[in-house]
């Protein structure tokens, strides 16, 4: 899906990591490592409406969900962030990688 987007093969196998997990999931999150300097200089205004929910080494993460009043997700607030870190680094470990 990634490279039928047009993202070049190299950057996928740089930057994209897969697994697959043998279990049904709740919901889809997505977990984003930010460059909080750039974030702040170049999306002020994204900073401004979340920064109270990016972790200190510039961790964020919403539910992935289709809502019109969501704007394309739901910010987790910082207790369901850490908890949700937690699930992912367990099933990481657990998942087969592809």
């Amino acid at each position: 899906m990634v490279l039928d987007g047009g993202v070049p093969a190299d950057i996928v196998r740089e930057y994209l990591r897969f697994r697959c997990l043998n279990q049904e999931l709740i919901c889809s999150v997505c977990i984003l490592d930010l460059d909080l300097t750039l974030i702040k200089r170049d999306e002020p205004i994204l900073w401004e409406r979340h920064q109270d929910h990016v972790t200190e080494a510039g961790t964020w993460a919403y539910l992935s969900i289709e809502r019109a009043d969501a704007q394309g997700g739901v910010t987790l607030e910082p207790l369901y962030l850490e908890s949700a870190l937690r699930q992912f680094a367990r099933d990481w470990t657990v998942a087969k990688e592809l």
